[in-house]
């Protein structure tokens, strides 16, 4: 077992006593809407985008804004998984973790100036800049959300996620009304809106919660994220499933596989909200079966989640002719057990998180890691004879894994004894 996270040599300052917060099943429901409302007006701004340039211009300023936001989970590594952990569990160092807050931001900004010195060195369009700085913004709101999420009150980033669409589409429409071209208009807004939402959750985040003010002292941000990093990269490795099926299945078995592949991102909103919004619920629980209970109090997400996976895997013969032609037909099996996955998937995230949350953040990495590997070698294998329906096969292996694993993991947590269950385990 790792050591537990060393207190800071100076006298920590005392946890604030906040209002009770709202229930888990609230919080999640309120994170769940806002992250509906969310995508749907990020998609307007990316449609005025769209429409207002050429594609090719188009996708040059969508790649580098898609570079950027990978560079802020980079960046995390973790971070701020560890953080609202730290915050939430019984004794909680505020103090530490907010130099460790300033110093991570510092950081980043030093890190903007020098991008925007290379861009500027580079002759690098002017559209650059705003990107640079998003990925700064971004890491800030990734920061800051983590102090909320960790005092319990994850509703007040759905508040922030909404209000930052919002900016978005407004700096837009007002950038494509005074003329500027898109390419520069769609990162402005971004940036806009990133720092409009950082500032209205800075402001409705009560005072107390906030992270105490920056001193002098300088905090390593990454001590102790390691395996909150190294699990983070094992999902995202999960997302080069495309890539490995074109290059060893073909561009058809790609395409096939891919015109379906993000049709159950709904069901997985629900239970990234769920487990978002949990993660600090099941930290500040006194002990693992009381955490299992917060869960199942508000399991109903999760439930919702799978029946709409269920709904999915019986309606694609109907659906996918309907919205994807005849020519997609050998689609029908493949989004159906990615369906059958993705419902495995809806209960390994917040087991993950549960896991995380009681201080087995090691395990956690390991198993993911070990599964995305697997996931990725697998559909090497079975691409060129079974090619899109052999990764389907291979993404639901990858979760039935998981879930197993991760499962397992728990009934060991569950039958510890009572004065063992709360040990969180982070390495320095």
């Amino acid at each position: 077992m790792d050591e537990p996270l060393a207190n800071d040599a100076r006298p920590q300052r005392p946890a604030p006593a906040p209002r009770t917060p709202r229930s888990l099943a609230t919080q999640a429901t309120l994170v769940a809407g806002a992250s509906g409302v969310a995508q749907i007006l990020v998609a307007v701004v990316y449609i005025l985008a769209a429409r207002s340039v050429s594609p090719s211009e188009y996708g040059m300023v969508v790649t580098a804004i898609s570079v950027s936001i990978a560079a802020v989970g980079l960046y995390d590594f973790g971070s701020s998984a560890l953080w609202m952990r730290e915050i939430a569990r019984p004794q909680p160092q505020v103090t530490d973790l907010a130099q460790r807050f300033w110093t991570k931001f510092g950081l980043a900004a030093v890190l903007g100036v020098i991008a925007s010195c290379v861009v500027a060195i580079g002759h690098g369009g002017a559209w650059l800049y705003p990107v640079v700085w998003l990925a700064v913004a971004s890491n800030a709101s990734l920061s800051l959300q983590a102090f909320a999420r960790g005092h319990l009150r994850a509703d007040l980033t759905a508040v922030a996620t909404v209000t930052e669409r919002t900016i978005n589409i407004i700096a837009m429409m007002a950038l494509l009304w005074a003329g500027y071209p898109a390419l520069y208009g769609l990162p402005v807004a971004l940036l806009v809106g990133s720092l409009g939402g950082l500032l209205v959750l800075w402001w409705v985040l009560p005072a107390p919660l906030h992270p105490a003010p920056p001193t002098r002292t300088i905090r390593f941000p990454w001590t102790g994220a390691g395996h909150f990093g190294a699990a983070s990269i094992a999902v995202s490795l999960q997302t080069f499933d495309v890539a490995v099926l074109n290059t060893f299945g073909g561009a058809g078995a790609a395409g096939v596989y891919g015109s379906v592949s993000r049709w159950t991102q709904p069901m997985a909103m629900l239970s990234n909200a769920f487990t978002s919004t949990a993660s600090a619920f099941f930290a500040s629980a006194p002990s693992a079966r009381e955490a299992v209970a917060r869960a199942r109090r508000a399991s109903w997400l999760l439930l919702a989640a799978t029946a709409g996976s269920v709904v999915v895997a019986i309606l694609s013969p109907w659906l996918v002719p309907l919205l994807l032609g005849d020519d997609y037909v050998s689609s029908v099996a493949v989004l159906q057990l990615l369906a059958v996955g993705t419902a495995m998937a809806v209960w390994s995230q917040p087991t993950a998180a549960l896991l995380q949350a009681r201080g087995h953040d090691q395990r956690v990495a390991m198993v993911r890691l070990s599964a995305s590997i697997a996931f990725l070698v697998s559909i090497a294998v079975v691409a060129p004879t079974a090619g899109a329906v052999g990764a389907a096969w291979s993404f639901v292996g990858l979760q039935m894994v998981n879930l197993t694993a991760l499962a397992l993991l728990v009934l060991h947590l569950m039958r510890r004894r009572a004065g063992d269950s709360h040990v969180l385990a982070v390495k320095e």
